[in-house]
């Protein structure tokens, strides 16, 4: 058998493993005899596919001249209260069933060859899978290439942060965003502002606005971590801050009793489910996987969103925690997650104050803003200023570790020539990963957004001495004349 757990999904793995052992099952073949510990090894296996490979688990043991259907019920039980997702893949079941193959009787091995017509090599098992099983990739291409004279519409927006006449896009359908802070920032009150927003007609705080059209109204708020009272409390703050009529639109779910295979198939569920579903919101992606440092789990992660956002048309905000040394978002989980989202957001919080600010955004960034919270446990607007003014607050701003240390390295190093050549190589990269064509102000923009993630914060007007920094030094050139719509500026081949 192939080890391709790259190649097909679950689910055609499953279709793949039920045909062989039915195809085994019809002609007799047991290709357990003389493999004690085969069974015990199977169900570990099986146990991969949950529930849905008992069937094929009794399919196989009663081939066994021992089979016990209440015994080896009991035992399939037993492997998926031990199963260990970590340790137990696709790749486990190849290897139980290849080792099997090995230990046939020679005339079991030449029923087998019948089979195909010829002897197969060791290890594949892909004369069991029927041609229509099989993906047709060449299909699969074809839908997946993009006709450039083909007139594609951007995606809807569903979420803006609205400043005067500057609209921000922090979320479109489609994409998903991300959510970081420290524990007990307000993460959650930032959501039910989001959340809010979506439900009403009008802008939340004067600044969040949702767009879902009527057909699209429909939200799923799920949360991980907190108890139901809880969860059902943050669902009320919504109905608070929205439309009256909002309550029909929203369904709250609180996940904490479940497994982590059960919450993303409930979450999975829901979205393919929910009709009209315009917006879904994850408060605690870390507990859908065991380790925020499984590089597998968190790139599955990943996939899903960007999966369930383009199939279901949806857009998808998620709540993660930041490192408790830095800013960055935890683990393999936050890396992989910040990588692929379309926003990435930040809250901090000093006093009873939480400010917001943009980390990464596809679109224009918006200005940071700030939120406290009533007497009645609601939202409203806090002047961001009080957070950001003086220099005492610097610590407290986001990129910056709040160790004493750290902030007066911070502070030493806001001059180009005091900052590592690492950091300029990783700020310039960043500053031209999108786009290697920026007008001025756009390359300002991109140098503060950029210095953000590299913990340095820049403002304007040391953003500006980095651009002059960066001109002189060669790392940067301005192209055309000046002052005209053909005037850009681009990254030089000049190391740093």
């Amino acid at each position: 058998m192939k080890a391709a757990n790259h190649l097909y999904s679950k689910e055609e793995q499953l279709v793949f493993v039920r045909s062989s052992f039915t195809t085994l099952e019809r002609r007799g073949i047991a290709i357990t005899p003389h493999f004690p510990d085969w069974i015990y090894r199977a169900g570990m296996a099986l146990a991969y596919y949950g529930e849905s490979g008992r069937e094929i688990f009794h399919i196989a043991s009663k081939l066994n001249p021992s089979y016990n259907q209440e015994k080896s019920d009991t035992q399939f039980s037993d492997c998926l209260r031990n199963f260990d997702p970590v340790r137990i893949t696709w790749d486990s079941f190849v290897k139980v069933t290849d080792d099997a193959w090995v230990n046939m009787k020679p005339e079991v091995k030449e029923e087998k060859e019948k089979m195909v017509g010829q002897p197969p090599a060791k290890g594949d098992y892909e004369f069991f899978l029927n041609e229509e099983i099989k993906p047709d990739y060449l299909k699969l291409l074809k839908d997946a290439t993009i006709d450039l004279n083909e007139e594609l519409a951007p995606p809807p927006v569903c979420l803006e942060v609205v400043q005067g006449q500057i609209k921000s896009t922090i979320g479109t359908r489609g994409n998903f965003s991300l959510l970081i802070g420290k524990p007990k920032s307000r993460k959650t009150f930032l959501l039910s502002i989001v959340v809010a927003a979506s439900l009403n007609s009008e802008p939340v705080l004067g600044l969040i606005k949702g767009s879902l059209p009527a057909n699209k109204r429909k939200v799923l708020y799920f949360d991980t971590e907190q108890g139901k009272h809880d969860v059902q409390k943050a669902g009320k703050r919504v109905l608070k801050m929205a439309a009256k009529s909002a309550t029909e639109n929203l369904q709250v779910v609180y996940l904490r009793k479940y497994d982590i295979k059960e919450r993303l198939k409930i979450i999975e569920t829901a979205i393919y489910k929910t009709k009209n579903l315009g917006l879904v919101v994850i408060d605690g992606v870390r507990d859908l996987t065991s380790s925020i440092n499984d590089e597998e789990q968190a790139s599955m992660i990943a996939n899903k969103f960007l999966k369930w956002t383009e199939e279901c048309d949806i857009h998808i905000m998620s709540v993660l925690h930041q490192n408790k040394g830095d800013t960055n978002a935890r683990g393999h989980l936050g890396t992989e997650l910040q990588n692929k989202a379309e926003t990435v957001l930040s809250i901090t919080k000093k006093n009873e104050v939480s400010l917001v600010e943009p980390v990464l955004c596809r679109d224009m960034d918006f200005q940071p803003f700030a939120f406290g919270i009533d007497e009645n446990g609601i939202p409203v607007p806090a002047d961001p200023k009080e957070l950001m003014s003086s220099e005492e607050d610097e610590a407290f701003k986001p990129g910056k570790s709040t160790s004493p240390d750290s902030s007066q390295n911070l502070a030493k190093s806001k001059e180009p020539g005091e900052v590592s050549v690492e950091t300029h190589k990783q700020l310039l990269e960043l500053v031209f990963r999108e786009n290697p064509h920026l007008k001025y102000n756009e390359l300002l923009t991109q140098v503060k957004h950029a210095s953000r993630i590299c913990r340095l914060n820049l403002g304007d007007n040391k953003a500006k001495e980095f651009i002059t920094w960066y001109q002189s030094n060669g790392h940067i050139s301005k192209q055309g004349k000046e002052k005209t719509k053909g005037c850009f500026y681009q990254l030089e081949p000049v190391p740093v």
